[in-house]
């Protein structure tokens, strides 16, 4: 039995990171039975976007608190969460056998600690943690609160408990943690998890010529994204915009910290509602529809962790306009150009007058974009990331699942 546990999420909040880790693993291991278990809303999202029929997946939900926005109230809450979480480890570790695997697909940092001292006691049961945005966190923090959910992580890596390996989801991940010096245990192990609708067909649009260009960022828009340089960019180009040579939108759910920057400049599909999602089938809609996606990733993001909404922007074939980092650079040298990187606003800016002055170059750089954007999407197809995680995973797992 392989269970895939997510304790952390609730609702529509990496839904597609849960069903494509569900559908990596099944790949890699067909005769294998797979429980996912998440909280109630979640886990019907994932099994609804599965649809299959299956009968070796089964799903169990347990009921989730939501999160509690009363500062004086929040520590009390998050240690109470961590306690159940513990509790509820422990129940799925008595559960369980040393044949099974335990997939934790996300779990709260505090509660990490916890879980790696629990897991001394079962030192026969195969774990592997998935690891999400905070890692980042153990190389780059700013705030009190990051600097101390870096240094849980730190602290993690520095105690790990036999048979328990974590999962980083970038390959670049593992040569920048190794050139770190934090992590003392078992080699990480590192895929790549497309946050696509795995096994949906999609026929990316062909946009050549039309007007406005479209350039829009895809995914939640926040100012943790810098989205707001978004909207600055668009006061830059009213000139562009008013001409309708090009046409500024967000695909995706508007968070609260971008509220005071909306502006008619920059076009959005919720109505200007905070917080509100999007239907899946007109997010992929409007994805379709750009030209350019374009990112405003800071030097450092993404440096151990998967962009969803570049992986969308790679599903439809969409190229990218963004600044600068180790995350894009590594991956443009790697699989060719798949769009403009720029330095600062005024790059974008100057990038995107050019564009719309000069069409016949613009439309060659797309043909050769679009090229590499094709070749490199076929290298995250769910079968060729489950050889490479069951590769990864040799001599860790139990003999009779490494036979199937």
């Amino acid at each position: 039995m392989i269970y895939i546990a997510d304790r952390h999420v609730e609702d529509y909040l990496h839904v597609l990171a849960n069903l494509n880790t569900v559908r990596i693993f099944r790949e890699a291991f067909s005769e294998e039975k797979i429980c996912f278990i998440s909280a109630q809303a979640h886990n019907l999202k994932v099994k609804t976007l599965l649809n299959d029929t299956d009968p070796l997946t089964e799903f169990r939900t347990f009921k989730n608190r939501r999160p509690v926005k009363n500062l004086a109230l929040r520590a009390l809450s998050l240690t109470k969460r961590a306690v159940d979480d513990i509790f509820y480890f422990k129940r799925l570790f008595d559960r369980s056998t040393p044949e099974d695997i335990l997939v934790i697909s996300h779990i709260y940092p505090h509660s990490l600690i916890f879980f790696n001292l629990l897991k001394r006691f079962y030192p026969r049961r195969v774990v592997l943690i998935m690891l999400h945005g905070e890692v980042e966190y153990t190389l780059f923090a700013y705030s009190s609160t990051q600097k101390l959910i870096g240094a849980i992580y730190k602290l993690c890596f520095r105690i790990t408990p036999s048979r328990l390996n974590y999962i980083f989801l970038t390959k670049a991940s593992c040569n920048i943690i190794e050139g770190a010096d934090i992590f003392a245990g078992a080699k990480p192990i590192c895929i790549e998890l497309p946050t696509m609708v795995a096994g949906k067909i999609i026929t990316p649009k062909d946009n050549d010529g039309q007007r406005p260009v479209k350039i829009g960022h895809i995914g939640s828009a926040g100012k943790r994204k810098n989205v707001d340089q978004l909207y600055v960019l668009a006061d830059m180009a009213q000139d562009l915009i008013a001409d309708n040579s090009i046409q500024f939108s967000v695909v995706g759910v508007l968070e609260a910290s971008i509220k005071q920057y909306l502006t008619p400049l920059v076009i959005n599909f919720v109505n200007d509602q905070i917080n509100e999602p999007i239907d899946r089938d007109a997010y992929d809609e409007e994805a379709s529809r750009l030209d350019y996606a374009i990112f405003f990733y800071s030097t450092n993001d993404f440096l151990l962790r998967s962009s969803a909404a570049f992986f969308d922007a790679v599903l439809h074939e969409v190229p990218i306009i963004a600044f600068k980092n180790r995350f894009f650079t590594d991956l443009l040298e790697t699989h060719g150009a798949m769009g403009y990187l720029c330095g600062n606003l005024n790059d974008m800016q100057a990038v995107i007058h050019k564009i719309v002055s000069e069409p016949e170059v613009a439309r060659r750089h797309m043909a050769d974009f679009k090229r590499n954007i094709r070749v490199y999407k076929s290298t995250l197809s769910i079968s060729s990331i489950a050889i490479d995680l069951k590769m990864q995973l040799k001599g860790l797992l139990p003999d009779a699942m490494m036979k199937e």
